[in-house]
C-alpha cells in the first residue's frame, strides 16, 4: 500500500536529531524508516514511519540510517518512545499497511 501526504512531509523538523539528540546546524532531514524504494515501491507517509535525522554536515544519522548502520528496530523505537506507543504497536502498524493491497494508493493531497 502506498500512503502519500506531503503535508506531513512538509511539518517543521526538529533542530535536534532524533535519533542521536546532537543540535543540527540545518534542518533535521526526513527519514522513511521502510524505505520509499523497498519492496516493490512502497511509500508509507505515516508518522510511524517517519523519523528526523542529522545530515551529512552534522551527526550524518540520517546517512547511517540510509546505509542501514543503523537499524530499523532502533529507529522504530525512537519513534514509539515520541509517540507514547510501545514498539510493538509502531511497529505492527507498519507491517499491516506494507502487508496491505500493493494497489491500493491512499492519498492526502488536496483537490
Amino acid at each position: 500500500m502506498k500512503i502519500v501526504n506531503p503535508e506531513l512531509l512538509q511539518t517543521p523538523r526538529s533542530v535536534l536529531c532524533s535519533f542521536c539528540g546532537l543540535y543540527c546546524r540545518r534542518p533535521t532531514e526526513r527519514h522513511h524508516i521502510i524505505a520509499r524504494g523497498m519492496d516493490g515501491g512502497n511509500r508509507l507517509d505515516v508518522p510511524e514511519n517517519l523519523i528526523d535525522l542529522g545530515g551529512a554536515f552534522d551527526c550524518d544519522c540520517h546517512g547511517l540510517a540510509q546505509a542501514g548502520k543503523i537499524g530499523q528496530e532502533k529507529l522504530f523505537r525512537v519513534v514509539a518512545r515520541r509517540m507514547g506507543k510501545s514498539y510493538e504497536a509502531v511497529r505492527s502498524k507498519v507491517q499491516r499497511l506494507l502487508r496491505a493491497d500493493k494497489n491500493g494508493i491512499r492519498s492526502k493531497r488536496k483537490s
